[in-house]
C-alpha cells in the first residue's frame, strides 16, 4: 500500500513538473506558428494588392479602378467611377443615406474552417452583425449617375469573412476572363447586381484643425484585423452594423451612428462598446454615456464638427463596397483632447519605433505627396484620401481650408 502511494505521489510530482516544462516550450511553438500563419494572411493580402490592378487591365477593365489625380498616381484595387456620385442631400446629411430594410439577422452560408484558420492565425473574431447590400437607388444625371440611397440588411458578420475569404482564393487562383461576367466588373454593375452578401464598410478623413495647420490621423492595422493587416489606415476604418439594439433604434441615422462609435472604439481604446453594441441589452445611443463621448456629441451638437459623404466605392482586396467619409473638427480644444486621449484598439498596433500608436500626419504634407506614408496606405484609405485633396484644392475649396 506504501509503495503504491508513493508511486502515485512521484507521478502526481512528475506531472506537475513536466507541466510547468511543456507549457512555456508549448506556447513559444504556438506563438511561432502562429506568427507564420499571420504573415502568410500578409503575403496574400500583398498579393492581390498588386495583381488586382494587372489582372483588370488584363480584362480590359482598367477603367473601372481609381485613377488618382490629387495624390501620386498609386495602382489601387478599387472600383470607383468619376461619373458617379451621391446626392447632395445624402452627402451632407441632409437625408439618410443608409436605410435597413429589416433590423432582424440574416444568417448567410459560414465556413467554419476558414473561420478556425483566421482565428489559429491570431485574427480577432466574433460572429457580430455586419450590414450588407440589399439594393440601390441610382437615378441618371446627364452623363453620369447619382446614388440617392442603399437599401440594406442585417447579416452575420462570419459570413463576410467566408465571403472574403473566397474572394481572395478566387482573385489569386484564377485568370482575368471571368471579370466580364461579374458584378465586379464596374462600381455602377456592382451597385445594380449586388452578390450576397455584400458586405458595407467606410472609411473616414478625420481632419483636425489645430491652431497650427490641419492634422489627420494615421495608424498601422494589426494582425488581429482579417483584412489589410501591416498597412497603414485612416481611423476610423469600419464595417457598419445595425443602430437598432433590442428593437430600439438610435437617434442617430445608421451611418452617423457608426461613424460616431467606431470614432470612439478606434481613437480611444473603448474596446468593450465593440461587444456591449452587440449584446441587445443597451439602447444602442447608452455607448455614448462616457466623457469622451459626450464630448465628441457636443462637437457635433455645437456646429463645430460635420461628417459629409464624399462617395462610394468597391473594396477589390476584400469585395466590399466602401463608403468614403470626410469629417471635419474645428475645435483645436478638441483635438488637445484626442491627442490626450488617443489609444487605439485592438485592430491597431504601434508600427516600428513610433511611440505614438496613432500618427496626426501634417495635411500639407499628405497633399503634397511627401509623406511616405501614403505607399503603405490600405486603398480604401488611400481613396479617401483623394476624395478629400480633390475637394481641398478644387477652386472654391477655401470652406474646407482656414
Amino acid at each position: 500500500m506504501l509503495e503504491n502511494l508513493l508511486w502515485l505521489f512521484a507521478g502526481a510530482v512528475l506531472g506537475v513538473a513536466l507541466d510547468r516544462v511543456w507549457d512555456p516550450v508549448w506556447q513559444r511553438f504556438a506563438g511561432t506558428l502562429r506568427r507564420r500563419r499571420s504573415a502568410g494572411r500578409v503575403r496574400t493580402d500583398a498579393t492581390i494588392h498588386a495583381t488586382v490592378p494587372q489582372a483588370y487591365r488584363s480584362a480590359g477593365l482598367g477603367d473601372s479602378l481609381i485613377r488618382a489625380s490629387a495624390l501620386p498616381s498609386l495602382d489601387m484595387p478599387m472600383l470607383f467611377d468619376e461619373s458617379l456620385s451621391v446626392s447632395a442631400d445624402a452627402a451632407t446629411g441632409r437625408v439618410p443615406f443608409v436605410l435597413i430594410d429589416d433590423p432582424v439577422r440574416r444568417e448567410f452560408p459560414v465556413d467554419r474552417g476558414v473561420i478556425r484558420a483566421k482565428r489559429a492565425s491570431g485574427a480577432e473574431l466574433w460572429d457580430g452583425d455586419v450590414l450588407y447590400l440589399v439594393s440601390a437607388a441610382i437615378d441618371e444625371a446627364g452623363a453620369g449617375h447619382v446614388v440617392r440611397s442603399l437599401r440594406v440588411g442585417v447579416a452575420n458578420y462570419f459570413s463576410y469573412v467566408t465571403v472574403s475569404n473566397a474572394w481572395k482564393s478566387r482573385m489569386t487562383c484564377r485568370g482575368s476572363d471571368w471579370l466580364h461576367g461579374s458584378p465586379y466588373r464596374s462600381l455602377l454593375s456592382l451597385l445594380a447586381d449586388p452578390p450576397m452578401p455584400l458586405a458595407i464598410a467606410a472609411v473616414a478623413v478625420c481632419v483636425f484643425e489645430t491652431g497650427d495647420g490641419l492634422r489627420i490621423p494615421v495608424a498601422t492595422r494589426s494582425e488581429a484585423v482579417v483584412n489589410g493587416m501591416g498597412r497603414a489606415g485612416l481611423i476610423p476604418t469600419f464595417g457598419l452594423e445595425s443602430n437598432v439594439k433590442a428593437g430600439q433604434a438610435s437617434r442617430f441615422d445608421v451611418l452617423t451612428y457608426n461613424f460616431l462609435k467606431e470614432f470612439m472604439e478606434e481613437m480611444f481604446g473603448y474596446e468593450p462598446l465593440i461587444h456591449e453594441a452587440d449584446s441587445g441589452r443597451l439602447d444602442p445611443d447608452a455607448i455614448f454615456g462616457n466623457p469622451m463621448g459626450e464630448l465628441l456629441l457636443a462637437q457635433f451638437a455645437d456646429g463645430r464638427a460635420r461628417l459629409e459623404i464624399a462617395g462610394i466605392s468597391g473594396e477589390l482586396t476584400d469585395g466590399t463596397l466602401t463608403i468614403l467619409l470626410d469629417a471635419r473638427f474645428t475645435d483645436p480644444e478638441f483635438y488637445l483632447a484626442v491627442r490626450r486621449a488617443a489609444k487605439p484598439n485592438f485592430e491597431w498596433r504601434a508600427d516600428g519605433d513610433s511611440r505614438e500608436p496613432i500618427v496626426f500626419h501634417d495635411a500639407g504634407d499628405l497633399l503634397s505627396g511627401r509623406s511616405q506614408v501614403l505607399g503603405r496606405l490600405t486603398p480604401s484609405s488611400f481613396i479617401a484620401l483623394e476624395l478629400w485633396a480633390r475637394r481641398s484644392t478644387a477652386p472654391g475649396a477655401s470652406r474646407r481650408e482656414p
